[in-house]
């Protein structure tokens, strides 16, 4: 269900067409296959220590590209894609909740991606290319950019399982694909590309009676219906400039499409009241809305510097309350919940025999795991520079540099950072699962938004023992950091008047940061790898010190704690 959503893309000879396998197949190349035979049904995998919201964890599927994992309503049986040998392109199978009895769905030709089960159980549907060509998908040209291609080949079929027929439900001649259904019934949703746009469409389970719920140009797809048929979440490419708006048509003309900022969107199951959930940079993608209504599950890279890198988040409706839940260090994506809301089904590369492996995960969902978040604020913080006075009393700090690599101070006058120090903290209750330092930035001006991505602000760790009152500029040398940087920092939310959150993700040894807050405490000094004097004050990023006015937005240290 449109994979193809990566921000850095490589060479591959797995088809970058239907946005599903193309995201996975951009990053990693191709994988191996496995016999379906030489796997076993499942396989228990251990927790990890910072996904408190995931336990039992089990592996599904066991070699090759398989992904796009979706309930039956009775939790009993779990439809999805994948590619094996012996077969041209990506097919449909289903197997049991623990993993057997997995057996193919679609007829074993051409490609095929998005099934998904009528409530009922009785039927599944899926789109293929298997009436129109055979063989595998070709390669997509890579020579516009990265794009991948929206295929006019897909019509959308539904499996009788009991009999084995299989029905055509939509053709257009064009691109139908992503298609998920109401719970109850009642409609079916799905991404078509017939009325020269990339739109959501509505229709009843035997195709007919086909409504659009989306008019805006540029990319509205991948709707997933909840559990209550009430809402539609998706996603959305919004197009800003004309010049976005005149490439992404001439590239839908040719049946591409170059995917760029996505984001989550909501609406009612009639089309109306449409809203904007989340608003961070990079691609926010597979939403699905948790059965309380109340919260949406998504994967994003948005988090990530070079894009690679997309894990599961947690936000409310209301798009407050951004939580991240799985922590691997390539993908996990495509996440539903089980109709109770128990389960949670997943696609990760975790655990992969090869690089780029994708497999499906099942863990049980602790809604509300037992944790703490200690939140401790700085002692003293100061920025770094040849003339930099009253530091006592600044509001703000600041932070630019000459270049990718940080010089010695001294050696580049223009180099400064930015000091924040945390006091001694005693944290006995429970294990570190988790720890960051929250910074926020002043309404950004220019293209610092995009630098702060392109080019993330760095921490580093340096000697404790600053203070802001008798901050003499020659004494830097003592504090100044040796490398490497501990963390980049990530937008990671906005408020209300254009400020900027920037949070870097210190969690990876609980036990070191326990050591350091115990001892003199924490210090971290913020670097800049943008040199300001090539891009100007666009590369001078300004922070709220702990003297701003504020308290909302002073620097912080939060630490979460596993009970």
């Amino acid at each position: 269900m449109l994979w193809a959503i990566a921000v850095v893309a490589t060479s591959s000879s797995i088809p970058v067409e239907c946005a599903s396998h193309a995201l996975l197949a951009s990053l990693y190349g191709e994988p191996s296959t496995t016999s379906l035979q030489d796997a076993p049904n499942s396989q228990s995998r251990p927790d990890a220590v910072r996904e408190t919201h995931l336990t039992n964890v089990r592996q599904l599927t066991f070699g090759g590209q398989n992904a796009e994992a979706y309930w039956s309503a009775d939790g009993e049986w779990i439809t999805y894609q994948t590619r094996q040998d012996g077969f041209p392109d990506e097919q449909i199978f289903r197997m049991r909740a623990d993993g057997s009895d997995k057996t193919l769905v679609s007829t074993g030709k051409g490609r095929c991606t998005c099934s998904y089960f009528s409530p009922d159980g009785k039927q599944i549907y899926f789109s293929s290319t298997h009436e129109k060509n055979e063989g595998a998908q070709p390669p997509v040209d890579m020579s516009q950019g990265y794009v991948w291609r929206v295929n006019e080949q897909f019509s959308l079929f539904r499996r009788q399982l009991d009999t084995g027929e299989i029905t055509r439900v939509i053709e257009k001649n064009e691109y139908v694909a992503e298609t998920t259904i109401d719970p109850q019934g009642r409609y079916m949703v799905f991404t078509g590309a017939f009325d020269g746009d990339l739109e959501i469409y509505r229709a009843q389970l035997d195709g007919s009676g086909i409504t659009r719920l989306t008019n805006e140009v540029g990319y509205d797809g991948g709707p997933f219906v909840s559990w209550d048929g009430n809402k539609i979440v998706y996603r959305r490419d919004e197009l800003e400039s004309e010049a976005e708006v005149a490439d992404y048509k001439r590239l839908l003309a040719q049946h591409l499409v170059r995917p760029g900022r996505l984001d989550v969107w909501m609406m009612d199951s009639d089309g109306t009241n449409k809203q904007r959930v989340t608003n961070l940079d990079g691609a926010s993608f597979a939403p699905f809305i948790h059965p309380n209504g109340r919260q949406i599950i998504f994967s994003s890279n948005f988090h990530d510097p070079k894009g690679r890198e997309f894990d599961l988040f947690l936000i409310n409706t209301d798009g407050t309350g951004l939580q991240q839940l799985t922590f691997t260090p390539e993908f996990d994506g495509f996440p539903m919940f089980s109709k109770d809301g128990k389960k949670l089904l997943w696609a990760s590369n975790r655990f992969g025999s090869v690089a780029g492996e994708t497999n499906i995960f099942v863990a049980d969902w602790i809604q509300n795991p037992s944790t703490e978040t200690v939140s401790i604020s700085p002692d003293n913080d100061v920025w770094v520079y040849e003339h930099a006075s009253n530091q006592d009393q600044d509001a703000f700090l600041r932070t630019w540099g000459g270049g990718i690599e940080i010089m010695p101070h001294g050696q580049n006058p223009d180099d400064t950072i930015s000091i924040v120090q945390f006091p001694p903290t005693t944290i006995t209750a429970g294990e570190i699962v988790e720890a960051r330092l929250v910074l926020t930035h002043v309404a950004p001006s220019g293209n610092q938004r995009a630098f702060l991505r392109q080019y993330p602000v760095q921490a580093w760790s340096v000697m404790a023992g600053i203070n802001e009152k008798a901050w003499l500029s020659d004494l830097a040398g003592d504090h100044w950091p040796a490398g490497p940087a501990l963390a980049s920092g990530h937008v990671s939310g906005s408020d209300a008047d254009g400020n900027l959150e920037v949070t870097f993700d210190l969690g990876r040894d609980g036990e070191l940061l326990r050591k350091a807050l115990s001892g003199d405490g924490l210090a971290l000094a913020i670097f800049s790898p943008l040199p300001v004097a090539d891009l100007g004050r666009d590369a001078i990023f300004k922070f709220f010190s702990r003297n701003a006015a504020d308290a909302k937005v002073h620097p912080r240290l939060e630490v979460v704690v596993k009970k």
